[in-house]
């Protein structure tokens, strides 16, 4: 009767992936993940600069202006290589019961 449940229990965990299929924009589009990313790397690029200009010169000093010219450029080439880019597929197969019972086996050791 074990044995019987095993195969089941088996045959149910083989029998039930799960795909996911995620598709970036496409090519001379927009959305607005892309824009929060951009906006990401814009404040990221700016971090850093406000960083090494303050090292090279030696104090703490923001040039504002030039933090502007920086993001503003940063956001737009980051816009401007997702709108020229073509769309990407990225397809995930997952078994959700295998990883429960993945994480289960982890957990009991």
């Amino acid at each position: 009767m074990e044995a019987q449940e095993a195969l089941t229990k088996i045959k149910d965990l083989v029998e039930a992936p799960e795909v996911k299929t995620e598709v970036s924009s496409k090519q001379f589009t927009l959305n607005w993940k892309d824009a929060l990313k951009g906006l990401l790397i814009a404040v990221g690029v700016s971090v850093i600069t406000v960083i090494q200009t303050s090292i090279e010169s030696g104090n703490f000093h923001f040039d504002w202006p030039a933090i502007a010219k920086v993001a503003g450029a940063s956001a737009l080439a980051y816009l401007v290589k997702n709108f020229f880019q073509p769309a990407q597929m990225k397809t995930t197969v997952t078994n959700a019961q295998v990883d429960q019972l993945k994480g289960a086996e982890t957990t009991s050791k």
